[in-house]
C-alpha cells in the first residue's frame, strides 16, 4: 500500500512527483552509479588545453547528464576545517580537525584546533598571496597563527572550528546530500583572483583583489558568461548586493545581473535560467567578522526555494566558498595546471574550502575524496552543455561527477531539515569592523554587500 504524506514546508509538488516516481519504478530505489567512474580528468599531467570538451578529457563520461539547472552559491573566506572539519569528530569518513595538528603562536606555544561557539569574531586574518604562502609554509601548514597575530590579537582564532551545534542546517545538508573533503579554492590568494577562476578559469595573472579599483586586468578575457552566450545557454547572476563579478569589472546594471528576489521569482514562476550564480548581499555574507549563522539562514532560504520548485528534479545546487580567508586548515593545497603558458606560476590550488552538492542526484551522505576546485564547477557546466574549456585549467579539471548518482530518481524530495543556527554571535563586531576594513581595503568587499537594487 502506497501512503503519501506531505513534507513539512513543501508544496504539494513533491507529493505528486513522488507518486509519478513510484509509477516509474520507485522513489530513490536501486540505481546504476553512473558517475562513479567519471571522477577525474585524464589530463593529470596537464595534457589538455583550452577548447577541448569534457568528452575529450574525462573518463567514462555519461552519455547524457540529466541536469537542466546548475546553481552556484559562493560565500566568503572560510576554510574546510573551520566549518565542516568537526564531521571527523562525529566519526564520519572526513579528513578534518586532527587532534595532533598544531600551529605555534608568536611565543612558540603550540595552538591546537579548538571548538568555537561564538559565530562571529572581530578579526580578518591576512589572506593575500604572500600571507597565505607564509601560512602554508611549503606543505607544513603551520604558520596560520603567526600570520594572523597582531599587537592586539594573538591569532589563536584561526585555529577555531564550528560544530553541528552552531551550524545545524549546514551539517544536515552533509548528512542528506554530498560533500567533499578535497575541494580547494583555485589559488593561494584573496577573493577576486579566486572568483576570476570560477568565472573564467584564469585570473589573467592577477593575484590581488582589484574590485573597486581602476584596474581592469580581466578586460577582454573570455568568461563562462561569454561561452554560455555563444552556445545559447541561458544564465543569470543574482544578489541583493553589488555583483561579485566586480572581479571582472562588472558594476550594477551589467547584463545578466539581477536582484536575489528575481532569483526567487524565477524559481516560483518556473523561469530559472540554466546556469545560475547566487551571491550574498548585506546580512548574508559570511566574510569575517560577519556572523556565519546569517549566511546559513540565507542558504536555508535558497534550499527551500529550490527544493519546492518545479526545477528541483533537474537541478544541482552547490554551496561553496571563494577562499579560506587565512583561517587554518591542515591539508596542504595540491598542484594544479597553469591556465596558460603566460602564467606558469599559477600552478597550485589554494586553501581547502567547504562544498556541498544539493540535488536529487546527489549521493546521500557521500564524502568525496577526489581533488576538486572552482574550475571543477566550470567543467561540470561544460560537460552538461557540451562546451569547450576556457583554459588549460578547466580542461584538466574533473567535473565532480563522483558526487552524483544519475540513476537515482529525480523525484527524491528532501525534508525541510533543521532551522539554521541562531543566537551564536555574542558581540556582533560588524559595525565597528566595517569602518576599519573599509579604510584598509578601499571598501571593496564591504561595498559588495551594499545593494544595487
Amino acid at each position: 500500500m502506497l501512503v503519501l504524506r506531505p513534507i513539512r514546508g513543501k508544496s504539494g509538488l513533491c507529493m505528486l512527483l513522488a507518486f509519478a516516481s513510484f509509477a516509474l519504478g520507485g522513489c530513490g530505489g536501486p540505481a546504476e552509479d553512473v558517475g562513479s567512474n567519471a571522477t577525474s580528468a585524464l589530463g593529470e599531467s596537464c595534457n589538455y588545453d583550452k577548447g577541448m570538451t569534457a568528452r575529450q578529457t574525462l573518463a567514462n563520461l555519461p552519455s547524457s547528464i540529466p541536469l537542466k539547472h546548475i546553481i552556484i552559491v559562493m560565500q566568503e573566506n572560510r576554510s574546510f576545517d573551520h566549518m565542516l572539519g568537526s564531521l571527523a569528530l562525529e566519526g564520519k569518513d572526513v579528513d578534518g580537525v586532527p587532534a595532533d595538528f598544531v600551529n605555534p603562536d608568536r611565543n612558540g606555544d603550540p595552538v591546537n584546533f579548538w571548538h568555537r561557539t561564538d559565530t562571529c569574531f572581530d578579526a580578518d586574518s591576512p589572506h593575500n598571496e604572500e600571507a597565505l604562502e607564509s601560512s602554508v609554509d611549503g606543505d607544513r601548514m603551520d604558520t596560520f597563527v603567526e600570520s594572523a597575530a597582531t599587537d592586539k590579537n594573538d591569532g589563536h582564532y584561526v585555529m577555531s572550528y564550528y560544530t553541528r551545534a552552531e551550524l545545524p542546517f549546514y551539517y544536515y545538508l552533509t548528512d542528506s546530500f554530498a560533500t567533499s573533503d578535497r575541494y580547494f579554492s583555485a589559488m593561494l590568494g584573496p577573493t577576486d583572483p579566486n572568483r576570476d577562476f570560477l568565472y573564467a578559469a584564469t585570473s589573467n595573472g592577477v593575484n590581488y583583489t582589484q574590485s573597486g579599483s581602476s584596474d581592469k586586468p580581466m578586460k577582454g578575457v573570455k568568461t563562462i558568461y561569454n561561452l554560455l552566450d555563444e552556445h545559447h545557454v541561458s544564465w543569470g547572476v543574482y544578489s541583493s548586493g553589488q555583483p561579485r563579478q566586480g572581479a571582472l569589472g562588472w558594476t550594477c546594471g551589467h547584463k545578466g545581473f539581477h536582484s536575489d528576489e528575481d532569483f526567487f521569482d524565477a524559481l516560483r514562476d518556473d523561469k530559472l535560467p540554466s546556469v545560475v550564480f547566487v551571491d550574498p548581499g548585506e546580512g548574508q555574507d559570511e566574510h569575517p567578522p560577519h556572523d556565519v549563522q546569517k549566511g546559513e539562514k540565507f542558504a536555508k532560504k535558497i534550499f527551500e526555494a529550490v527544493t519546492s520548485s518545479k526545477a528541483w528534479s533537474s537541478t544541482a545546487l552547490f554551496f561553496t566558498y571563494d577562499e579560506g580567508g587565512g583561517i587554518a586548515d591542515h591539508v596542504s593545497p595540491p598542484a594544479a595546471c597553469a591556465p596558460s603558458p603566460e602564467f606558469p606560476s599559477f600552478n597550485r590550488l589554494g586553501e581547502r574550502v567547504p562544498v556541498i552538492l544539493v540535488s536529487p542526484f546527489a549521493k546521500p551522505g557521500y564524502v568525496s575524496h577526489e581533488t576538486h576546485s572552482h574550475t571543477s564547477l566550470l567543467r561540470l557546466i561544460e560537460a552538461t552543455w557540451d562546451l569547450p574549456a576556457l583554459t588549460a585549467r578547466d580542461a584538466n579539471s574533473d567535473a565532480m561527477l563522483d558526487m552524483f548518482d544519475f540513476g537515482r530518481s529525480p523525484y527524491n524530495c528532501p525534508g525541510a531539515g533543521p532551522l539554521p543556527g541562531r543566537g551564536g554571535c555574542v558581540n556582533d563586531p560588524t559595525d565597528t569592523f566595517l569602518n576599519k576594513v573599509g579604510s584598509w581595503f578601499g571598501n571593496t568587499w564591504t561595498n559588495a554587500s551594499n545593494g544595487c537594487f
